[in-house]
């Protein structure tokens, strides 16, 4: 990432760990769980800043916390794949840094993170978005857990948060679902507020139909059966 003052972002990074209490700082048994914030090394050449975008985007999956990086939560590979509504990280921004054409990138720089054998040799398919729907086909509850997850929100969310509701009511007339009454009953809101939210500009669609489309990145399981139940 890119900063005006590189040296203040690490003071305000260390100033945030030093307000965690004594417990929070050094665990239960006494073992450090925060280090001091060392002072970052310049970035030799763009061959080592693409390594080490890889590096970090396959560290839960060698860690063993997931098969495929696009299935961790956090990472910034989602961002660059499009499957965050909210990216910090976008795959234009990363391709100029890497001074990259941005035409392909994603699916390139998908190819090269997941080729490492900790994913598999070869590599893993890049994700897809979940196509239009003219009558549902994929169950209202799928529809909330994608919506949720391109948030980076649990799937009760659409209950509680606008944002995630709104997503959710459009990734679900995108799926078919043009009755109102059982996204309302899910959200735990009129059929009134679900038209309203529908008429709403569609902002971060995308990211919820590649969540949808691709069943890695929201974690493996999502219900697929189409289910009449709210």
């Amino acid at each position: 990432m890119d900063v005006a003052d590189p040296d203040g972002v690490r003071r305000r990074l260390g100033a945030v760990l030093s307000g965690l209490t004594r417990s929070e700082a050094y665990g239960r048994r006494g073992r450090r769980v925060w280090d001091p914030v060392p002072t970052p090394d310049p970035v030799r050449n763009l061959r080592h800043l693409r390594r080490d975008v890889r590096y970090l985007a396959l560290n839960p999956c060698r860690e063993g916390l997931c098969r495929d990086p696009l299935s961790w939560l956090w990472s910034t590979h989602r961002d660059v794949m499009g499957a965050v509504a909210d990216p910090w990280v976008t795959a234009d921004r990363l391709a100029a840094a890497l001074r990259l054409p941005r035409d392909g990138f994603s699916r390139a720089q998908h190819a090269y993170v997941a080729g490492d054998p900790t994913v598999q040799v070869g590599g893993t398919p890049a994700p897809t978005p979940a196509p239009a729907r003219d009558t549902p086909v994929v169950a209202l509850e799928a529809v909330a857990v994608a919506a949720a997850a391109a948030l980076r929100l649990p799937a009760a969310a659409v209950a509680t948060d606008r944002t995630a509701r709104r997503l959710f009511v459009q990734l679900a007339r995108h799926q078919g679902w043009r009755d109102t009454g059982l996204p309302a009953r899910r959200c735990g809101v009129g059929r009134w507020e679900v038209g309203h939210l529908a008429r709403q500009p569609a902002r971060g669609l995308e990211a919820a139909r590649l969540c949808l489309g691709d069943e890695r990145l929201v974690g493996g399981s999502m219900p697929r059966q189409i289910t009449t139940k709210a």
